[in-house]
């Protein structure tokens, strides 16, 4: 059977081609694909490793028990046919009726050499209403145990050489979330996260500022490094805020380093991890003891994370979480991040560019302020220029927004994919590079059950 289903333009997709060179339109086509989903599947997660495959994680649900499950989807040789694509057969992770997930904060898998390397989720902790750890699954290219999903006839393979762990030992039952992983070589990969151990087990809204251990150190017993951006940092109103913490673990669930990235963010935004050919850039929202919650980045060089600098000075002034978080992408050496902000009570979003791998970004482009959603994405196109995704509302529901943004600010290509719902329920819509164009995954909600569409966008 075909895994794919060609839309005309009046279709799902609108594409709207944009030429400032003159020449003709460029041929860009969509082409809806097939995946090993099946009804009652959320929030999607893309991945692209260094081969081009990309993997695919969700939660799929059976009354109350979630399970993740992820796939991957192969470039074929000639990406001009796109018929030979197909994701392979889903794999369960694992399963469990005392998962955190929510539509903002839900699980990943990262990916090498067209494997998947490790995926992770949130295990509630029992007792405790606000709390909940980081579990991560290492995968080996090699796992056992066939099982079958009677309900729509794919394979799924579960059993690992190696136990799930969780990174973090500081024992606290307090939240913990928002993941992202990156490979680092064969054997090692890096995990960062927003880690509340300081925040005494409240949850987003009623956290407690007062009292932690004012050395502000990480009493895990591994050697780290810790960075307060400003005097602001040690401010006591900030005692009990969310950290970002990150952590050197092994493909066998080693964990060989741990670290204190920053001391104070925003309690419940996406973070973002992205590799460079120096180690790694980290991009979050920060909170300083003025509540103001910008976009800051940090590096990872020679086992060591520096200290954080914002990307552009929103001045974001906002005394809660607006759960909305950056992305970042880099390809030769160039950064790229793209943010959400509501400064001036105005929804935004923005995209800059970086030369010296963060430390400093070039002018802010603003790409909407057209009522934004945020729930951004973004993907590196070439050294000059960046696809990016957001949502933006409309009368009739949300649009999400693609485009081919140039390092000037002048917008090449955009793309605009009909029919998403405004709703939490929707989720974070995913973009991921795949062959000669991108690949778009996202949650679709259906009067019966939700599903899962992604669609190929190639001719790029």
């Amino acid at each position: 059977m075909k895994q794919f289903k060609r839309y005309s333009q009046v279709a799902l997709l609108n594409i709207l081609l944009m030429s400032f060179l003159g020449c003709s339109k460029p041929s860009i086509e969509q082409v809806s694909v097939d995946n090993p989903s099946s009804l009652n599947s959320t929030f999607p997660r893309l991945f692209t490793d260094n081969t081009g495959t990309v993997h695919m994680s969700w939660i799929h649900k059976i009354g109350e028990v979630a399970e993740l499950r992820i796939a991957t989807l192969t470039p074929p040789s000639n990406t001009e046919n796109a018929d030979d694509l197909q994701w392979s057969s889903y794999t369960s992770v694992a399963k469990s009726d005392d998962w955190f997930v929510n539509w903002a904060d839900f699980p990943s898998v990262i990916g090498l050499n067209g494997n998947p390397m490790a995926a992770h989720w949130l295990d509630k902790v029992p007792g405790s209403p606000y709390s909940y750890h980081v579990t991560i699954q290492p995968i080996q290219d090699k796992f056992t145990t066939q099982i079958t999903d009677q309900a729509n006839g794919q394979n799924g393979q579960v059993a690992f050489e190696h136990t799930a762990f969780v990174p973090h030992t500081d024992n606290t039952n307090t939240e913990h979330g928002f993941v992202s992983m990156q490979p680092m070589d064969s054997s090692t990969f890096y995990a960062i996260w927003l880690d509340g151990r300081n925040t005494g087990g409240m949850d987003h809204d009623g956290m407690d500022h007062d009292g932690m251990d004012h050395d502000g150190m990480d009493h895990d017993g591994m050697d780290h490094n810790e960075h307060s951006k400003d005097s602001n940092k040690s401010d006591t109103k900030l005692a009990t805020a969310m950290t970002l913490r990150g952590a050197l673990l092994g493909r066998d669930g080693e964990l060989i380093e741990s670290h204190l990235i920053d001391n104070a963010v925003c309690d419940c935004c996406n973070t973002s991890l992205v590799k460079t050919d120096r180690g790694l850039i980290a991009a979050y929202r920060n909170r300083s003891s003025d509540e103001i919650r910008d976009l800051y980045v940090s590096r990872y060089e020679n086992g060591v994370w520096d200290t954080p600098n914002t990307v552009h000075n929103d001045g974001w002034q906002i005394a809660a979480c607006p759960v909305n978080g950056p992305q970042l992408a880099f390809h030769s050496g160039v950064t790229a991040a793209l943010w959400f902000t509501g400064a001036d009570n105005i929804p935004r979003v923005k995209l800059a560019f970086s030369d010296d791998y963060g430390k400093t970004f070039n002018d802010a482009i603003l790409l909407s302020e057209n009522q934004p959603l945020g729930r951004v994405d973004i993907v590196m196109h070439n050294e000059e220029s960046a696809w990016v995704s957001y949502v933006e509302r409309h009368e009739d529901g949300a649009k999400l927004h693609i485009k081919q943004v140039m390092r000037n600010g002048s917008i090449a290509q955009a793309i605009i994919l009909d029919d998403m719902e405004a709703s939490r329920s929707s989720g974070f819509p995913q973009l991921s590079s795949f062959g000669d164009g991108l690949l778009v995954a996202w949650t679709e909600i259906g009067e019966r059950a939700s599903t899962i569409r992604t669609s190929y966008i190639k001719g790029l």
